[in-house]
């Protein structure tokens, strides 16, 4: 068995510092990325070789048990343990609203009207003025960038999705903001909400086109409203407020595993197993070729 490396997000770092795992061991475990409105688990994910799965909540743990006899644990979103570690919390001075736009991968292009979803964002009230863009990695490659800026906004990124250096980068944006927005609801609206700062949707939500095979879904055009979850968080963050809901804070709880995590003690034995597991499978391989060649 071979050891494949899931940098996403800075995700393995924090994952092993959470266990108190060795750094210079390779994470003998995969994991989930984000919140997705999917009911089972990516095909990418389900293709892994590593004998130990983290996922984000209760909801995915039953997604995945329902098609893999790989163990899983709840780890919830390494961020969330990024920003607790770092004791970061929203800025006294705050202002403003920060966007996050609906973005693409490479396997999926999202497609909305941004003239119409900027007219919206300053139309709003005064309140929720002035409006900074945050763009994923993917989305500056596509230069869309240009297109917010030749609006008037101001546009950020959190930067490559596989640097270390993510987390604080993402939080060094998020802190300095009164409020949260996008198109569609993202894991960005679950950071923002578990961190305080309300979130709301705004404009149409985006068109999915879907270029790639890891998708769980049929359909080649699709907008994440279609999917039960999808719609559950729509219909929680769909009205334009100045505060989060009790509604909305046990959604964002049970998404992010909030109170159902791993012990970070049974994680770093768990992470041990799996990586003795992983060698002895590679060692009887070995013996087994020189056997029958």
């Amino acid at each position: 068995m071979i050891m494949n490396r899931n940098p996403i997000y800075g995700f393995e770092k924090l994952i092993k510092e959470y266990a108190r795992f060795p750094k210079f061991i390779p994470l003998p475990a995969h994991f989930e990325h984000g919140w997705t409105t999917l009911e089972d688990p990516l095909p990418g994910d389900l293709k892994t070789n590593m004998p130990l799965m983290l996922v984000f909540s209760n909801r995915r743990k039953s997604a995945w048990e329902k098609h893999s006899s790989i163990p899983v644990e709840i780890i919830g979103s390494p961020m969330v343990f990024y920003r607790k570690k770092n004791k970061i919390k929203r800025s006294s001075s705050a202002s403003g609203t920060i966007v996050f736009p609906s973005h693409s991968t490479k396997d999926i292009d999202v497609k909305y009207d941004i003239d119409d979803f900027c007219n919206r964002l300053l139309n709003l009230p005064l309140e929720f003025h002035p409006f900074t863009i945050c763009l994923h990695w993917e989305d500056i490659k596509r230069n869309v960038d240009k297109l917010y800026k030749n609006k008037g906004f101001e546009v950020v990124t959190a930067g490559d999705m596989y640097s270390d250096q993510f987390p604080r980068n993402f939080y060094n944006i998020l802190k300095n903001y009164k409020y949260s927005a996008s198109n569609e609801v993202g894991t960005y609206t679950f950071y923002s909400i578990e961190m305080g700062i309300p979130f709301f949707l705004i404009g149409e939500p985006a068109v999915r086109i879907n270029n790639g095979n890891d998708i769980n879904i049929d359909k080649k055009i699709y907008n994440i409203n279609e999917f039960k979850y999808g719609e559950i968080a729509k219909n929680l963050f769909s009205q334009v407020q100045t505060y989060i809901s009790p509604e909305q804070l046990e959604f964002v709880n049970k998404e992010l595993g909030i109170n159902e995590l791993v012990d970070r003690h049974k994680l770093h034995f768990l992470l041990w197993k799996s990586l003795f597991k992983i060698i002895f499978s590679y060692r009887l391989k070995l013996v087994l070729k020189k056997l029958f060649n």
